[in-house]
């Protein structure tokens, strides 16, 4: 069991490492390029260099955020700060922060919120992490004028949170290994699409945490549609 473990854990490292190695670089690059004098830029091509710069920090600091809550859940040192929470206004907050993206890809979001939905207890940050990651999937996976819909329903003493996509799907194979670690799926539509791979595997941990559960239906080019469900407790 030990060797195993530690087997696990060179692993883990050795993913964390490679998965750091190529943004470092590239970010590296464009920095050597703009603080070389020799080097004759134009000032549009200093900002596609920040740009670019900037995007692969952000995306770096999204990982590190994600492995620190990963970290935190698995070694069970995560503080919850439980209330009654509105979905409806996380899920707002959300497709807000995102607009930007929505409207440059040009994609059409539709919201179904049930009547009778309840308020959670939970926290919100994790709330929030849970929907931003597959909102933000919806969108980077998605088509150029595409749909997003996103349905928040309750039956049967659970609150079902659902996000679909008309992008460009899964293939069998690869919705078996969808929520494992660093896991991206890799294809001509995915070449260009950056992403660490620990997005779902955070929300799934999430959700197992508040024994809910979570589900995937996909068709590869016809889109994927995650559905969570999470408990409401009865008094």
């Amino acid at each position: 069991e030990f060797k195993r473990v530690e087997s696990l854990k060179s692993q883990f490292v050795s993913m964390v490492a490679h998965e750091l190695k190529a943004p470092i670089a590239a970010t590296l690059g464009f920095i050597n390029i703009l603080t070389n004098k020799e080097m004759k830029i134009s000032p549009e091509q200093q900002l596609d260099f920040l740009n670019r710069s900037s995007l692969r920090l952000n995306g770096l600091l999204n990982m590190v955020n994600d492995l620190l809550d990963i970290s935190r859940m698995e070694m069970r040192t995560n503080v919850r700060e439980l209330k009654q929470l509105d979905l409806r206004d996380i899920l707002k907050d959300v497709i807000n922060m995102f607009q930007f993206e929505i409207e440059k890809k040009k994609l059409n979001v539709i919201t179904e919120i049930s009547e009778t939905l309840p308020l959670f207890n939970g926290d919100s940050t994790e709330l929030q992490r849970m929907m931003t990651n597959l909102v933000s999937n919806a969108i980077k996976y998605n088509k150029e004028s595409g749909n997003i819909f996103v349905n928040l329903d309750y039956s049967n003493n659970y609150i079902t949170i659902a996000v679909k996509d008309s992008g460009i799907g899964l293939k069998p194979n690869e919705k078996e290994k969808l929520f494992s670690e660093f896991f991206r799926a890799k294809n001509e539509f995915t070449k260009n699409i950056h992403g660490t791979g620990l997005g779902l595997s955070l929300v799934k941990k999430l959700v197992d945490s508040y024994s809910g559960k979570i589900e995937v239906e996909s068709e590869y080019g016809n889109g994927t549609m995650f559905k969570i469900f999470l408990p409401i407790k009865v008094k």
